[in-house]
């Protein structure tokens, strides 16, 4: 990229941002390619994946499924959004069709706070992340490689082999 003498340098070098744009979102954009194979991913390893997300989160995938979950995460995440009335109100509200026995079992975690908080995208992504490197190292066995697909340093595998 040519550089502009009426431009400086620091700004002629960094790309433009433009806000909402998705570049540093930890979840992928709804129907993306991404987004899919994270659904599926889930999916397959739907017990595990429960078991690693915070209470929450745990509870709505497994009440309306990982699509609606992530499209619900995009728009709230690390917000407290106020309980409905019923799991009628709720749905209406926030698009999530809750059975009504899940939906007072998602009040009742909260301990009776009027809100419920929602776990931030980067929370659920490194949980997300986390199950995969142990299935992959449950395949490979290979730390070096784990480290060098995920991002993760060789501290990070031991801490989470020790477990």
């Amino acid at each position: 990229m040519p550089i502009r003498s009426d431009i400086p340098a620091t700004q002629a070098d960094s790309p433009v941002i433009i806000p909402g744009e998705d570049l540093f979102q930890p979840l992928p954009v709804p129907y993306s390619e991404r987004f899919e194979r994270l659904v599926e991913f889930c999916e397959t390893h739907n017990s595990e994946v429960l078991a690693s997300l915070p209470h929450v989160a745990a509870e709505l995938a497994d009440g309306v499924g990982y699509e609606a979950l992530f499209r619900f995460l995009r728009l709230y995440n690390g917000n407290s959004i106020a309980f409905a009335p019923n799991h009628q109100a709720f749905a209406a509200r926030y698009g999530l069709a809750l059975d009504a026995a899940r939906y007072e079992r998602l009040r009742h975690l909260c301990n009776g706070n009027p809100a419920v908080d929602i776990p931030s995208g980067c929370g659920m992504f490194n949980a997300l992340r986390r199950v995969a490197v142990q299935r992959f190292l449950s395949c490979t066995g290979d730390p070096r490689e784990a480290a060098r697909r995920f991002g993760v340093t060789r501290r990070y595998l031991r801490k989470l082999t020790a477990q």
